[in-house]
């Protein structure tokens, strides 16, 4: 009787002592293959980078190069100013890491699209790859949308003779 109580204890503290290092070690970020990037349609490979898709607290981050670029946008670090700009021809945003702000200017004379932001989580550079929230790239005129374990970013396209859009 002794012996089987003593085994149970044992296996008790051990099961106990896993789970507790389990929550310890759990720090929101999910694994690079929970989720799958996909831009404009085509699924992004982001096994070469230290992180794919992953949470920061309850904001979902995205690795910027490889989302902008594959949205046609032209990604530039600027070493003087130790700013990111993130360019897709008619506006560019510029932020800092470790920063939740953001710099918008715009290109068109008609619509003035300079503005600032605040993102929902500061930009973080891991390892030389810097990761945004996802919905960075709404202010870009883009959707975003996740399913399960996609997250799919794409241009907002909208068609002329569209009977929402035509009176």
């Amino acid at each position: 009787m002794k012996k089987s109580l003593t085994a149970a204890f044992v296996l008790s503290l051990i099961l106990m002592l896993s789970f507790s290092v389990q929550a310890f070690c759990d720090t929101g970020i999910q694994k690079n293959d929970e989720y799958v990037l996909s831009v404009n349609g085509k699924t992004i490979d982001t096994s070469d980078i230290p992180k794919g898709v992953y949470y920061e607290g309850e904001t979902l981050m995205v690795p910027l190069r490889k989302t902008a670029e594959n949205l046609g946008y032209e990604v530039s670090w600027l070493p003087d100013e130790k700013e990111i700009k993130v360019e897709d021809g008619i506006q560019y945003a510029v932020m800092h890491n470790g920063s939740a702000d953001v710099n918008w200017t715009g290109k068109l004379k008609i619509i003035n699209l300079t503005h600032e932001s605040t993102l929902l989580e500061n930009a973080v550079i891991t390892d030389g790859c810097t990761y945004v929230p996802a919905a960075f790239f709404e202010d870009f005129f883009n959707t975003v949308d996740v399913k399960e374990n996609t997250v799919s970013i794409s241009p907002v396209v909208y068609q002329i003779d569209d009977p929402k859009y035509v009176g």
